[in-house]
């Protein structure tokens, strides 16, 4: 996930069992980080990216996140679009000043746009065009899905231990009699948190700027890109947490937050959720 996880258990009877819970998730994140990353020549991602312009076979669980990828494309107006990778592959936040050309930018828009992605639920017709990434939803699911399937391991029994797991910064975890208590990461100061808060339980993520951004000329670019504009969202927050019923919604809230830059309190207003903004 190319980021420090870490997974945290209250109230296990032993190191034996936590080790065969851990096992049990860091599987399955595996599974879906091989699965889906764009940087893995086997995934099944880039397959779809590779065979682009012929009609593909879809499965069960493919099928669900480019239907929760439309949901948030339609929820956001098209500013969370999953095909707006070659943009990503233009705006390169590895420490340089280096800032695209506008006749760069606009030949990479010309390849982005859901709206032009075909699928049902067995199959999928993708632009040959159309390059897919699904960076911004699968962290989230594979960090819903390993504590899904850790409580599973631990089936029924009288006094459930209390699981939380930490993927990045994106958090899914099970109630905890006291609240697990989280911090939320000053963008000037990694080492320290900006704030404490307490977090029962459900899911919790956070979008931000403060680990990929370009300065040149005294300006910030942030990483979180305009599908529509091709450039970094003017006015967006230094960092967006939202919390949730689950990581992957809490994740999806929060990067839409980010995309709605200046209107991105009035955004989380609408959602009736805990949220935390820093600018």
């Amino acid at each position: 996930m190319a980021s420090p996880c870490e997974i945290l258990f209250y109230g296990l009877e032993s190191q034996e069992e936590a080790q065969r819970l851990g096992k049990v998730a860091v599987d399955e994140v595996r599974r879906i980080e091989a699965k889906y990353s764009r940087f893995n020549h086997d995934s099944v991602l880039s397959q779809l990216n590779r065979d682009a312009g012929e009609r593909q076979p879809l499965d069960p669980e493919t099928f669900g996140l480019l239907s929760f990828a439309r949901e948030c494309y339609r929820h956001s107006d098209g500013l969370f679009d999953i095909s707006s990778e070659p943009l990503s592959r233009l705006w390169r936040f590895d420490g340089s000043s280096d800032v695209p050309g506008a006749e760069d930018v606009q030949k990479a828009l010309a390849h982005v746009g859901f709206e032009r992605l075909k699928f049902t639920s067995t199959s999928i017709l993708q632009p040959r065009d159309m390059t897919l990434d699904l960076g911004g939803i699968a962290k989230e699911y594979a960090a819903d899905r390993a504590l899904k399937l850790m409580q599973e391991q631990l089936g029924s029994i009288a006094i459930e231990p209390a699981i939380l797991v930490n993927l990045g910064g994106d958090l899914a975890a099970s109630p905890h009699e006291s609240h697990w208590r989280v911090g939320i990461e000053d963008p000037d100061n990694h080492q320290a948190a900006k704030l404490s808060i307490q977090f029962p339980g459900g899911g919790l993520a956070t979008s931000g700027d403060s680990h990929r951004f370009i300065e040149r000329h005294g300006k910030r670019y942030g990483h979180i890109l305009s599908p529509l504009s091709g450039y970094p969202i003017e006015g967006a927050p230094r960092s967006v947490t939202v919390m949730a019923a689950n990581c992957t919604v809490a994740g999806m809230l929060a990067t839409l937050a980010m995309l709605k830059g200046e209107d991105a309190e009035d955004f989380l207003e609408e959602q009736d959720l805990p949220y935390w903004v820093l600018r």
